[in-house]
C-alpha cells in the first residue's frame, strides 16, 4: 500500500468515525425528552436517601464545606441538584393535587 493509498483510507475512516458520531447523536436527540431526568431525579434522592447515607455523606462532606475551588464548584452543583428536586417535588405535587380536584 503506498503513501497516498494509505492517506486516503485514512480520509475515508475519518469520514465513516464522523458519521457514526453525527448518527448516534441524531438517535439521542429523537430518543430522548427534556424531563426524563427530571422526573426520575425525586425518586433517585429517595434511593439515596432510604439507604445507608453515611459513608457518601462522610465523603462528600470535605468537598461542601472546604474552602478550594472544587468545593466551591461541588457546593454550587449540590445546591442547583437540590433545588430542581424540590421543585420537581412540588411540581408533582401540585400536579397530583390538580388531577384528584378535576377528574
Amino acid at each position: 500500500m503506498t503513501r497516498d493509498d494509505k492517506k486516503k483510507l485514512l480520509i475515508v475512516q475519518g469520514m465513516v468515525h464522523r458519521l457514526e458520531i453525527a448518527h448516534g447523536l441524531d438517535q439521542l436527540k429523537s430518543q430522548t425528552r427534556p424531563t426524563a431526568f427530571l422526573s426520575k431525579l425525586p425518586g433517585v434522592i429517595k434511593l439515596i436517601m432510604a439507604s445507608n447515607a453515611l459513608p457518601l455523606l462522610s465523603t462528600l462532606v470535605p468537598l461542601v464545606l472546604g474552602k478550594n475551588k472544587l468545593s466551591r464548584l461541588v457546593r454550587r452543583v449540590v445546591l442547583i441538584v437540590g433545588g430542581g428536586a424540590a421543585l420537581t417535588a412540588i411540581i408533582q405535587r401540585w400536579k397530583s393535587a390538580r388531577s384528584k380536584t378535576n377528574p
